[in-house]
């Protein structure tokens, strides 16, 4: 009886969200699997191929929030969920994190797999279930930890952070505001597309040049500065999020 009262939606969002976050933070180790095995493009592309499949959960997720701005929801209780989103995700991207070397293995398979055949879907497909005899070994943590001494690295985890906590809370941002003021929601809702926008020009010209570069350089931290990346995913979605919504929430 105790859920007796509350709006499923109100569920259904966090679970939704922290799923698109699973799937984009495992997107990222195909990258990390691209440049164990000198197959640079092919990790990026898996990565790029991962972030359209969201895009589609992403096209679910906005008319739930479009529904809960329109029927009024209390903005404790939004701003209640758009806190679980994040901390959901946080820990769903911890999970990610600690089986890390099995999807980056699972990565390397559907490469090594899609160069002999030529089937994209049917390497990905057959590397869930047939593994490799001869296995890659991975020691992600380990290595980003003592890659920290690195500048570069401590620099792409940090401004990452920034950036995915901006992308993270966004969404969640607009339609608070909408709700505040309702005879506009339909006017500031549509501003959550400028805030991710906002953090993907962040992303395009600070991120990605500097790891394509170090990538390009075949850089001895390539592969860290990848990780930092995803480390500073999840500083931003525990951290980076949470400090803006509870901005928002005092304002």
């Amino acid at each position: 009886m105790i859920f007796s009262h509350i709006n499923p939606i109100l569920i259904v969002v966090p679970i939704i969200f922290s799923l698109i976050n699973m799937l984009e933070l495992t997107a990222v180790l195909s990258r990390y699997a691209g440049i164990q095995i000198s197959q640079h493009m092919m990790g990026y592309s898996l990565q790029q191929a991962v972030y359209i499949f969201t895009r589609f959960l992403i096209v679910l997720l906005m008319p739930l929030l479009g529904y809960l701005t329109d029927i009024m929801i209390d903005s404790n209780s939004f701003i209640n969920m758009a806190s679980s989103s994040l901390f959901l995700s946080f820990l769903v991207g911890m999970f990610v994190f600690l089986v890390s070397p099995i999807i980056v293995k699972y990565y390397i398979r559907v490469i090594n797999r899609y160069s002999m055949s030529g089937s994209f879907v049917g390497a990905m497909l057959s590397s869930i279930f047939k593994r490799s005899k001869k296995s890659n070994k991975v020691h992600i943590l380990r290595e980003y930890i003592t890659a920290l001494k690195d500048k570069e690295v401590l620099k792409i985890t940090l401004v990452s952070s920034c950036i995915f906590g901006i992308y993270g809370s966004g969404i969640f941002v607009a339609f608070y505001f909408s709700l505040q003021l309702p005879e506009y929601r339909a006017t500031i809702s549509q501003m959550s597309g400028i805030i991710n926008a906002f953090g993907a020009v962040l992303l395009t010209f600070i991120v990605e040049p500097l790891l394509a570069k170090r990538i390009d350089q075949n850089s001895d931290n390539a592969a860290q500065l990848v990780i930092g990346i995803f480390v500073g995913r999840l500083l931003g979605l525990l951290l980076v999020g949470q400090a803006i919504l509870l901005g928002v929430r005092i304002i």
